[in-house]
Order: structure tokens, then C-alpha cells, then sequence
């Protein structure tokens, strides 16, 4: 186990662009699927499991694939590679039915409901391509209000519902979060969309294609309608984009705003909930290309999606990105063997997404050692903590503010305050990329949420019944005896590094220091406080945040 010295860490916990894990052996698997699959740390039984059964792995694996936490991956895995999780100022803001609701509850809830789709066809094991000829939108109260879509109070929080305004069956494509999300200029006649379309499901980056002139330079750039160099790009990219003609541009919070001052008059109702985002025959800008996939001439966003579940390069754009979440390796860099390989097993799987997240993540070229994700530590740490990271900005009196309140904030997940990415994730909008390397800030803000769980469960277990502890469970933590230390100490590091025969020495070392500083053994308070110092450090440590 490395130094437990948490100040170190930031310097330890340093994968390079390609750091060789160890041979794979059954525990390494299990710890790598566990991480993978759900951001938690594999249980003590289960790595007894395969440590008197290797052969066991797989089937650990596959029962990891219905663990609610595996969804909650998916819909992690698709918000940062669709860019679905995207910048909280953009968004429409609550107004008359939903006038009362906080902010951040609305903002959450659009950007959750095309993810709550991908996440049920991965789930329920239905082909992958659902996710683009569904005519099924996930609604919660908030949404339903929002949309206008049929909702059942009785029913779950989130539960399969339908457009009312006749929309093509398409899932994502035409969900209202991903046409906000891709808005449309005057001028840009739906080619944000077609990119999205393009790059997230075919893998085809149009925009970065090699240019041969300086677009920006009008000795060079005579015009996209005479340049053959921008006529190349357009020829793919427009007809994808009239696909989206029915849709309106965009929707703006001063869309809303004026809406409802103006006490919502036909010719801005639509900006008013429920939103009205498509309009067949509206007098939006189109795009006038014929709409069209790669050369296959389409009437909508319904064909569209139909077309692109047939295009073979769709299974094959879902195999590389499926294999770049869990390895870190960009997608466009995923070998053509690799990424081949999965897409021939995926294919005929009858395109089960679970299938091909278990084959990517246990797939005999995943030899990298990779940094957890900002969602992943979380979960962890929630998982052995019982710690939810959340932020509350909200006074009492929010309700009787004219801005209304903000509402409670999944740090993990959201930038409204930036956590998210300066832990290395990416925010949808400004930062499109996870980022593995290790920096001050990102060393810090894993601190702060490691320091806050660690002072949390210490303070629940030590006045929990035995039965209700949540991490101090192998001894009793108020006896500070050199043996109930050494045996919680080992069952701690079992737990949180998965360290199958752990030297406690140094956890022994650092418990013993925090507890003489803090007031010794006679101490109840420096008791706690060593318990938090070594659970602070074993949180930090290079086996937690790396993997």
C-alpha cells in the first residue's frame, strides 16, 4: 500500500498517457468490473470469492449488470460523450405551473430524461438502436408539467411516456433535451444537430475534417457553395440537418421570460409550459438540402433514426465509445482490432448494450491503469460511506426570493460550481473531455469529499448499534486497544483498497500519530479523529483513485 500520507497523494496518484497495469489476474478483474461497471469498490465476500474460485469473475461480472448502479453509469457514460449534462445558465427556467420549482430540480430533469431512455434500453437489454427509433420519452413530474407529456402521479418517478405533439418516433434524436442542447442560428439551419448525429453516432467528426484553406481568410475562403474543401464537409453535414427542419431553433430563458410577461399570446405560447419545440410547418429557418444519411434520401428525424440503427458503422461507433468510457482511451484511438472485435460480438448479441459493456470492460486489451471518475468516486465513497455529496446554497427564505431558490446540487455531477470538473470530468458545454491526469485542484476537491465522508460515517458508526454500522464494523471503533486497531484496520483496507492480505503497518502508524496529537487513547473525540484521518487517507489513496 503506498505512503498514507494524504498531501503526497496528488503527486503519487499520476497515471501517465499509458501506465501498464499488472497481469490481469481474477481479483484485478473483479476489482476493474466493479469499478467499471457500477463506481463501487467490490465487497470483502466477493473477493473471498474469487479468491478460492477464479473461474467465479465472470459470473460476478454479469450479476453487476443488474445493479441499479450500472445504469446510473450508462446515463454517466452517454452525458459526457453526447454532452447531455451541459451548461446550468442555458437552460429554460421555471415559470408559471412550475413556477415554484427550484432551478437546478428543472435543469436536472431535462438533461436526466434522454438519459433515462438510454439507460432503460441498456437496462432492460432492448437492440442499442432504440435509443434512435423509440417512441418512447421518460417523463417526471417536472418534465411532464414541462412537456405537456401524460404522466401517472401514482406511478414511479420516472416512467416511460410519449409525446403528444406527433413528433417522429426517434428517441434521442428528437428529445427536447438534445434540441436544446444543439440549438440552431439563423444562419447554422440545424447543423449543430446533424454534428451531434454524426459524431456521437456514427463517430464521423465532419467539422475536424483536414482543411485545405484558412476559412477565416477571404484571399483563400471564396465561399462554401464554390470551395470544394467546404463542399466536401456540407455535402454530408446539411442533408443530415434538414432532418431537423420541423424542429424549432432554440429556447431561451428570456424566450420564457417575455413569454409570460406578455401573458403568453399565440405567437409566443409556444415558449411557455408545456414547450412547444416542434413545430411541423413553422416558420423557423430550414435547411434546403433534400434530408438525406450519407447519401440515403430520408423524409425525417423518424427515418432518420431508422436509417442510422441499419448504417453498420452505428454498432461499430457504440463499440469504440463503449471501450474508450472504461478504459480512458479516446475513441478515436481505440485499434481497429479491438474495436472490431467487440463490434462482431455486439452485432451478434442482437446489439445488447449490457453484453457489450461486460466484453469491453473485461477485454484482454484493457491494460491500462485509469483514473476514477468524478460520478465513480462519489459512488464509492457513498457506497462505503453512506455520504452523499450534494450542495445546498438555499436559505430558508429561497421561496419569497424573486430569483427563486437553486435547489440541491449533485457536486459530482454538475458544474454549477465547477467540482465536477476540476475532479477531471467534463461539463458538456466548455469542456468536452474527461481529463484521467492528476492536478491541485482535482487532488482537493477528492479531499474535500473524502474529509466530509470519512468525519461522516466515523460519527454515525460510533452511535450506531453494531448492526447499523456502516464501515467500522470489524471491532468496536471506541476501543483504541493495538489489536481492535489492527483488526479494523485490516478489514478497512480489505474494504476500501481491496487489498486481499493487507499490511496495516502504516495505517497502524498514522492512527497512532493522529490519536497522540489529538489528545490520546483516554480521548473520545481523538479516537474519532484518528479513525477520520485514516479513512481521509485510505480514501485518497493511489489503490482508491486509481485502478
Amino acid at each position: 500500500m503506498p505512503l498514507l500520507v494524504p498531501v503526497l497523494l496528488a503527486c503519487q496518484a499520476r497515471p501517465p498517457d499509458h501506465v501498464a497495469a499488472p497481469p490481469t489476474d481474477p481479483q484485478r478483474a473483479l476489482i476493474r468490473g466493479a469499478m467499471g461497471l457500477l463506481g463501487i469498490r467490490p465487497s470483502v465476500d466477493d473477493l473471498e470469492r474469487v479468491a478460492k474460485d477464479p473461474g467465479a469473475v465472470h459470473s460476478i461480472l454479469e450479476g453487476y449488470l443488474d445493479d441499479p448502479r450500472f445504469g446510473e453509469t450508462i446515463r454517466d457514460m452517454h452525458a459526457e460523450q453526447f454532452h447531455l449534462r451541459w451548461d446550468v445558465s442555458l437552460h429554460p427556467i421555471p415559470a408559471g405551473p412550475i413556477s415554484d420549482v427550484a432551478y437546478m430540480d428543472l435543469v436536472q430533469a431535462i438533461d436526466e430524461t434522454p438519459l433515462k431512455l438510454v439507460e432503460w434500453v441498456v437496462t432492460e437489454g432492448r437492440p442499442y438502436s432504440e435509443i434512435v427509433t423509440s417512441d418512447t420519452v421518460f417523463a417526471n413530474p417536472l418534465t411532464a408539467l414541462a412537456y405537456g407529456l401524460p404522466y401517472d402521479p401514482d406511478g414511479p418517478e420516472w416512467q416511460p411516456s410519449h409525446y403528444p405533439d406527433g413528433r417522429p418516433a426517434a428517441g434521442l434524436l428528437d428529445d427536447n433535451d438534445v434540441l436544446l442542447r444543439y440549438p440552431s442560428s439563423g444562419s447554422n439551419f440545424n447543423r449543430s444537430r446533424a454534428d451531434f448525429v454524426a459524431e456521437g453516432l456514427v463517430c464521423d467528426e465532419i467539422p475536424l475534417r483536414p482543411l485545405e484553406i484558412d476559412v477565416f481568410d477571404p484571399r483563400t475562403n471564396d465561399g462554401s457553395s464554390e470551395n470544394t474543401t467546404c463542399t466536401a464537409c456540407h455535402a454530408n453535414l446539411d442533408p443530415i440537418a434538414s432532418a431537423y427542419n420541423d424542429a424549432r431553433p432554440f429556447l431561451q430563458a428570456n424566450q420564457v421570460i417575455d413569454a409570460y410577461a406578455a401573458g403568453c399570446p399565440p405567437d409566443q405560447a409556444w415558449a411557455c409550459y408545456p414547450m412547444q419545440l416542434w413545430d411541423p410547418g413553422g416558420d423557423q429557418p430550414v435547411n434546403p438540402e433534400p434530408a438525406a444519411f450519407y447519401g440515403t434520401p430520408v423524409s425525417d428525424v423518424g427515418e432518420l433514426g431508422q436509417v442510422i440503427a441499419d448504417d453498420p458503422r452505428f454498432a461499430s461507433c457504440a463499440a469504440r465509445r463503449f471501450y474508450s468510457w472504461f478504459t480512458e482511451v479516446p475513441w478515436a484511438q481505440v485499434p481497429f482490432d479491438v474495436w472490431d472485435d467487440l463490434t462482431n460480438d455486439f452485432v451478434a448479441s442482437g446489439l445488447d448494450a449490457r453484453e457489450l459493456a461486460l466484453a469491453a470492460v473485461t477485454h484482454p486489451s484493457y491494460d491500462r491503469v485509469v483514473s476514477v471518475r468524478p460520478a465513480q468516486y462519489a459512488r464509492m465513497v457513498e457506497d462505503l460511506t453512506g455520504y452523499q455529496w450534494l450542495g445546498t446554497p438555499d436559505d430558508p427564505g429561497c421561496r419569497s426570493n424573486p430569483d427563486g431558490c437553486v435547489g440541491v446540487i449533485d457536486l459530482a455531477r454538475n458544474d454549477l460550481y465547477g467540482d465536477h470538473t476540476v475532479m477531471g470530468g467534463a461539463d458538456g458545454y466548455l469542456v468536452f473531455d474527461s481529463n484521467p491526469t492528476p492536478s491541485p485542484t482535482r487532488y482537493l476537491a477528492q479531499r474535500w469529499l473524502a474529509e466530509e465522508a470519512s468525519l461522516f460515517v466515523v460519527m454515525h458508526d460510533f452511535t450506531s448499534a453494531p448492526a447499523d454500522r456502516r464501515l467500522l464494523v470489524a471491532a468496536d471503533p471506541a476501543d483504541p486497544s493495538e489489536e481492535s486497531v489492527r483488526t479494523q484496520l485490516k478489514y478497512l483496507q480489505e474494504r476500501i483498497l481491496s487489498e486481499p492480505h493487507p499490511d496495516t503497518s502504516e495505517a497502524e502508524a498514522l492512527f497512532a500519530d493522529t490519536l497522540e496529537r489529538h489528545g490520546g487513547a483516554d480521548d473520545p473525540q481523538a479516537v474519532q479523529m484518528a479513525w477520520k484521518s485514516v479513512i481521509t487517507a485510505l480514501l485518497l489513496d493511489d489503490n482508491a483513485v486509481l485502478y
